[in-house]
């Protein structure tokens, strides 16, 4: 019974693993903006895609900017949810508001295992004032959706 049962999540974990690499599959930031408040604070929102269950939503946070001896942004090990709460992000690394990396993690319902899996994935940098994807003017930084999402690599899936 075991063994049976150990083959199986083995054959589902290996299968979705194998799906994944196949076929180079990234989770997708179609739409990210940064901008400064009049107040001084930080915000950040962007849209986050899984396309194993073609799932998307919305994500975004406002914080004070981080003084060397104080860190406000949201960071490891506190993810925040997203408005579907089965996504949830934070920044992996935070330099500035043109400089940053962010971790992303989505459980999605298998129907195959009857539960959940979570997959997580961290982006490379992200400078939006030095990337020609983004339009920047004065505090304020977007991507060009024409020119293409910000993709993070799947770099593990794990079943709840």
């Amino acid at each position: 019974m075991h063994s049976t049962l150990f083959s199986a999540w083995t054959f589902i974990l290996t299968s979705t693993t194998l799906f994944l690499c196949l076929t180079n599959a990234y989770m997708e930031i179609p739409c990210l903006e940064t901008y400064a408040t009049r107040h001084g604070n930080i915000t950040i929102d962007f849209t986050f895609f899984s396309p194993i269950d073609n799932a998307s939503t919305t994500c975004n946070s406002t914080f004070r900017p981080s003084t060397p001896t104080q860190t406000d942004y949201p960071g490891p090990p506190f993810s925040i949810a997203c408005a579907n709460p089965l996504f949830r992000w934070y920044f992996n690394t935070f330099y500035n508001s043109s400089s940053f990396s962010l971790y992303l993690q989505h459980s999605y319902n298998d129907a195959a295992v009857g539960g959940f899996n979570t997959m997580e994935g961290t982006s490379d940098t992200i400078s939006p004032t030095a990337n020609s994807n983004f339009t920047c003017r004065r505090d304020r930084c977007r991507l060009d959706e024409r020119k293409g999402p910000v993709l993070v690599a799947i770099s593990g899936v794990s079943a709840k």
